[in-house]
């Protein structure tokens, strides 16, 4: 588990794995760090989807 690049998200910065192509995301609503996997898009690059927090149940919207 090596989140060694960022990405942009929400306008915050995120830790990325791309070795995974996992990313680090904290919810909006209780703050707790989610792996949430991600999309490479044609152009190369990565979009986080949404996800729903695996402490509190929280749909977070993508972008």
């Amino acid at each position: 588990m090596a989140f060694s690049e960022s990405l942009p998200f929400k306008g915050e910065t995120v830790e990325y794995d791309p070795d995974r192509n996992v990313a680090l995301v904290h919810c909006e609503r209780c703050s707790h760090p989610n792996e949430v996997e991600c999309f490479k898009a044609r152009d190369g690059s990565v979009e986080v989807p949404g996800f729903s927090c695996e402490n509190c149940g929280h749909w977070n919207a993508p972008e």
